[in-house]
């Protein structure tokens, strides 16, 4: 028996387009016009090469609007923060302020909202067979979803000569020529 415990390093993974995005008009207008825009500049390509690229486009664009995103509501995270966390302050100098209480009560709900957005993407990437309704332990499903990452992991890779790559680092590295081989071919 043969027991490998190296642990490998992560590559680029799979793609897998986020469908809440689907439902954002500022993405899809961004989606369309790419796709508009690619049309119109290979009007005479190869139907086949045309989806292939139009496919390429709107994973960039993807994973740039989703990164852009991503960044906007870690901003937007820290400033509701830093408003609870002024509010506290004031409310602890004036205390029977009503207005205090219910910004405090405002803040901490959009708080809670943007927490809950990202619990169930976690939930949703883990793949996670069940959930209750009032269970939020995002540690658990945030190790499920690293646990379903790893087994995506190539850890063996057979090249045209029958030579097995183990090393993760040379295995990104024959994946990448195969494709560049691949593209090769298409641009013909």
């Amino acid at each position: 028996m043969n027991l490998n415990f190296i642990k490998n390093e992560k590559g680029p993974g799979y793609f897998k387009l986020n469908n809440s995005l689907l439902l954002d008009t500022e993405y899809q207008n961004k989606i369309k016009a790419s796709i508009q825009d690619i049309v119109s500049f290979n009007e005479h390509a190869y139907p086949n090469v045309l989806w292939e690229i139009i496919k390429g486009r709107i994973r960039d664009e993807t994973i740039k609007y989703a990164s852009f995103k991503k960044k906007t509501d870690r901003q937007n995270e820290r400033e509701i923060r830093s408003k609870i966390e002024d509010l506290e302050r004031e409310l602890e100098l004036n205390i029977s302020d009503i207005n205090l209480i219910e910004n405090l009560k405002l803040e901490k709900q959009k708080l809670n909202d943007l927490i809950d957005q990202r619990i169930k993407g976690i939930l949703l990437r883990s793949k996670a067979e069940w959930v209750e309704g009032s269970e939020k332990n995002s540690k658990y499903f945030a190790n499920l979803e690293k646990k379903k990452a790893e087994q995506k992991i190539i850890s063996q890779l057979k090249d045209n000569k029958n030579n097995i790559e183990t090393n993760q680092h040379n295995i990104l590295n024959q994946i990448k020529i195969f494709y560049q081989h691949l593209r090769g071919l298409f641009n013909k």
